[in-house]
């Protein structure tokens, strides 16, 4: 089949099709006499899977490993489900951030109804957002806790990912990084809504132990 039908049955389309054979995820397609690409239902399989990858969220990098895993005759289920495992955590971790960045819209929202705009004589800032930021003077801007664990175990991107999504997930982090050299995890959080056993049990409960 031309590349045409294939875009027709996998509903891709032609660019991105070319674009995968130009990552090297999906193999050069023989030619035709009339020199036109030809492919064969192997192509469809594979585009197939690209895209549903895609559509849960896996980097084309992620399927490109997954791909290579399966080429060298590899198990593939523990390593995907680690994956997914990954994705889900940082969009739980996202959901958690727009929901407090709703409930700032809406604390911001009832109080511009409440209040008399004939009153809103400052020149520099709105009175609707200025009560948050006084609010935040207050409290400290830098309420974080920075911490260094070491985890012996981490020796590869995937555990770099399993763990920084894994933590990142916690209400209260702030941010974390995985040094796969080093064999660290590096965490900033506020001690007030998450505490350090807590962020030690989410690295253990991914498998890994932490050393201190």
């Amino acid at each position: 089949m031309k590349i045409g039908e294939l875009a027709r049955i996998t509903g891709v389309s032609t660019a991105t099709i070319r674009f995968y054979e130009q990552m090297g995820l999906l193999t050069a397609p023989g030619r035709a006499a009339n020199g036109y690409r030809t492919y064969d239902g192997a192509s469809v399989d594979r585009v197939r899977f690209i895209r549903d990858a895609r559509a849960a969220g896996l980097t084309l990098g992620e399927i490109g490993t997954i791909l290579e895993m399966k080429a060298a005759g590899e198990s593939t289920c523990e390593h995907v489900i680690g994956l997914l495992e990954t994705h889900l955590h940082a969009i739980d971790r996202q959901a958690a951030e727009l929901a407090r960045a709703r409930a700032r819209l809406q604390e911001m929202l009832d109080r511009a109804r409440r209040l008399d705009p004939a009153t809103c004589v400052d020149p520099n800032r709105c009175q609707t957002i200025a009560p948050l930021i006084e609010r935040e003077r207050k409290e400290g801007t830098d309420m974080s806790t920075q911490t260094v664990l070491n985890v012996p175990e981490i020796h590869c991107n995937h555990c770099k990912m399993s763990l920084e999504g894994a933590v990142g997930s916690l209400e209260g982090v702030a941010s974390v990084e995985v040094s796969v050299p080093e064999r660290t995890v590096a965490v900033s959080f506020d001690e007030s809504r998450v505490s350090l056993d807590a962020i030690k049990s989410a690295i253990e409960e991914q498998g890994y132990a932490v050393a201190n």
